[in-house]
């Protein structure tokens, strides 16, 4: 997977994905009294907590079995949550259908326009469209997520528009995405001082709008697309 999506200039984090599904819904710590109990019993409320511990603990299956009775409530960060794990798990049959059919009920949620970009990009469960993949790209990015900025730089970047590929990068640069510095830099080089500083001026008097406001520590370590 992390492979494939290099090759087509895509960038994605896991880190990045299971910070941003954290910081849907924060919660304290619990003590599990046990995984045999019915995830159906409990509340919505802490089937969710469950589920956050147990994908804390990488255990992603038993994970699903608490989120999936909290999605099927209506309960929107387990609904996400739940599409990016079926996104990765290839155990599960018909996993990238699965995490379509999540994603598309919350398509106005900035990561599902990401893996609904994704999806069409790649071909995984849709027919390849490069019209809709970047249709949700740009969605996700005017959303101020900071892969989707940076992704949105690369796709400007390799059809030479440099200004263009700037003010994304820098955008994604601001919110906290190391690598598109590499993006502002090679854009930069490709433009004359008077592009850039054009470009510059752009981005100063828009970035305000294009700051992401959901979590910025990328500590976590359950790195989802090399789980399974």
């Amino acid at each position: 997977m992390v492979n494939k999506l290099k090759s087509a200039g895509i960038t994605i984090i896991g880190t990045i994905v299971v910070a941003f599904v954290f910081s849907l819904f924060k919660f304290d710590g619990i003590q599990l009294s046990g995984i045999e109990r019915y995830a159906e019993k409990v509340s919505v409320e802490e089937a969710r907590q469950i589920g956050f511990t147990l994908m804390g603990d990488k255990q992603y299956a038993q994970a699903r079995a608490f989120f999936e009775p909290a999605a099927m409530q209506g309960d929107v960060p387990s609904q996400i949550t739940l599409a990016t794990l079926y996104y990765y798990d290839t155990t599960v049959n018909d996993h990238f259908k699965l995490s379509y059919q999540w994603f598309s009920k919350n398509s106005d949620h900035p990561l599902a326009q990401y893996y609904l970009s994704l999806m069409y990009h790649l071909g995984d469960y849709v027919t390849k469209n490069a019209q809709l993949a970047q249709y949700w790209q740009q969605k996700a990015a005017h959303q101020s997520l900071p892969v989707a900025q940076h992704n949105q730089a690369v796709m400007y970047l390799n059809n030479g528009q440099y200004a263009e590929a700037y003010v994304w990068a820098s955008y994604a640069r601001k919110n906290g995405f190391s690598r598109a510095s590499a993006v502002v830099k090679q854009a930069a080089e490709n433009m004359t001082p008077q592009e850039k500083a054009r470009a510059q001026v752009q981005y100063d008097g828009n970035k305000a709008k294009h700051i992401w406001q959901g979590e910025s520590d990328n500590s976590f370590s359950a790195l989802l697309e090399g789980a399974f």
